[in-house]
């Protein structure tokens, strides 16, 4: 069974989406050590589109603090970047998001309840697709989703 990064790989997207994929997972894994723990406890890398990467503050004090060190910012997370996709963060916005320190405390798979039902709508979500290709990476996808979820929840699968 294909990983839900290979699988999400596998779909027909864009480059530039997939550029954007790879560019949050590096926001994700190295904003703690990019910005340190006062700052990365109460932010969080949102999104990435077209090499501006939006990340959630939770107060506009906050927001202030990070535009004012944006560009040290960049600078090293494109140094964690692969260098055949020099530059990957061009820039940064912010977006307020009060409670969002709380909010990252249950954020985690793990914590996450999905019910059966939830899991039979991802595979009849499935059905809907007429192209052939896009419905088989589609269902790829959810049941490489579904297997992480299940791992995570220490099943054996």
């Amino acid at each position: 069974m294909k990983s839900f990064k290979k699988a999400l790989f596998d779909l027909p997207l864009p480059q530039v989406v997939k550029k954007d994929i790879i560019a949050l997972e590096i926001a994700k894994k190295y904003w703690k050590k990019v910005v340190g723990d006062e700052v990365s406890n109460k932010t969080r890398p949102y999104c990435v589109s077209h090499g501006t990467l939006v990340i959630e503050v939770e107060d506009s004090l906050l927001a202030q603090v990070i535009s004012l060190n944006s560009l040290i910012y960049l600078e090293k997370l494109n140094k964690k970047s692969p260098s055949r996709l020099k530059p990957l963060f061009k820039q940064i916005k912010l977006r307020i998001a009060p409670g969002l320190s709380t909010l990252k405390k249950d954020n985690n798979l793990a914590n996450r309840k999905i019910s059966l039902k939830e899991i039979q709508n991802y595979f009849n979500a499935c059905k809907i697709f007429k192209d052939k290709e896009l419905k088989k990476a589609f269902e790829a996808l959810t049941k490489a989703y579904v297997k992480c979820y299940l791992k995570s929840l220490g099943k054996k699968v």
